[in-house]
């Protein structure tokens, strides 16, 4: 039995198909840099060290991802793939990251 995808019927625990999705949420507080808070979720949902994985300037313009929160009523949101998760950062401060 897996300890990530619990069940008699899961004979092999390394292939892709036996795991579940995981996902991570993290809101942005008033001081926070994105990128930063991006970092911190990816690392928990993929259970690493923030300093394990690879540079976040690498995937996506960080300056850029920075300045997308917005106070104004503006609604944006970017999504990309990072250390193999997938991202997505709305205006309003909301991380979301997903595993497969």
């Amino acid at each position: 039995m897996c300890p990530e995808y619990p069940g008699p019927e899961t004979p092999d625990c390394d292939t892709p198909t036996n795991r579940r999705a995981e996902r991570t949420r993290r809101r942005c507080g008033d001081d926070d840099r994105p990128s930063m808070v991006v970092v911190d979720a990816v690392a928990a949902a993929t259970g690493r060290d923030p300093t394990d994985l690879p540079p976040l300037h690498r995937s996506i313009d960080t300056d850029a991802l920075d300045a997308l929160t917005t106070d104004d009523g503006t609604t944006l949101a970017v999504s990309f793939s990072y250390a193999g998760t997938d991202v997505l950062l709305g205006s309003d401060g909301v991380v979301d990251v997903s595993t497969e």
